[in-house]
């Protein structure tokens, strides 16, 4: 988002801020904008685009600011008679940091002094509106061009410390991921393993063991005695 700051709303009758009032809060306004510019000019050299952006809001509410005191002060004197404060000429041309549209302030500065030595009120009133708008319209696109340059910036930045950033991986070499905590044995394997290995297919049952025999002993051979053969006739 480009535009970050909107516009304020629309000034408080002008009946309701004195002039020594309003040129005291002109003073204050023009402090604050020079605080945040310098904070500003600061902040966008080197700083993140987040911070910069802070930065700008911060500078464009004070712009907003003081060009409403401004145009406050310029009611506050047109409070007295707008024909007197056009022959005073306390309410001189803004001179607006260059930027676009800026000659359409210039013309509506023109146009409200004009009117104002006519001293009708009403005339001079809708005069200095339509100076505030153009005010508004300057710092709206004022507002846009600083955000275009901040976002330029930043991107040519990040453009150069990319290469950077690669050299020094490739010099370091790519990161090797921390080693993680070992795995927690799955109870099935574990009670596998513990069984021994598992049959495979188509072994059948186990066949039943037979008893082991002893091996045999050396036993010489005996000789007895064996009876005589009987002669026929005797």
């Amino acid at each position: 988002m480009i535009a970050d700051t909107a516009p304020p709303p629309p000034p408080v009758p002008d009946a309701t801020r004195s002039l020594p009032d309003a040129a005291e809060a002109l003073r204050s306004a023009l402090d604050r904008v020079r605080m945040s510019q310098r904070g500003y000019a600061e902040v966008r050299r080197r700083a993140s685009p987040a911070a910069v952006t802070r930065a700008r809001t911060d500078w464009g509410l004070a712009v907003l600011l003081w060009l409403e005191a401004c145009v406050a002060l310029a009611a506050a004197e047109d409070g007295r008679g707008p024909g007197r404060a056009a022959g005073e000429g306390r309410i001189r041309r803004i001179t607006v940091e260059a930027g676009p549209v800026r000659g359409a302030i210039e013309s509506a500065w023109r146009q409200y002094q004009q009117v104002r030595r006519t001293g009708a009120a009403d005339q001079a009133a809708a005069a200095r509106a339509g100076w505030r708008a153009a005010l508004v319209d300057w710092f709206q696109a004022l507002a846009q061009q600083r955000a275009a340059e901040d976002l330029q910036q930043a991107q040519q930045r990040r453009a150069h410390e990319q290469p950077a950033q690669v050299q020094e991986q490739e010099a370091h070499g790519p990161e090797r991921p921390a080693p993680g905590p070992p795995e927690p044995p799955d109870p099935a394997h574990e009670q596998d393993r513990q069984a021994g290995p598992a049959a495979g297919p188509g072994d059948g049952p186990p066949a039943p063991s037979r008893p082991r025999r002893s091996p045999p002993r050396y036993q010489p051979l005996s000789t007895g005695w064996t009876p005589a053969k009987r002669v026929p006739g005797s």
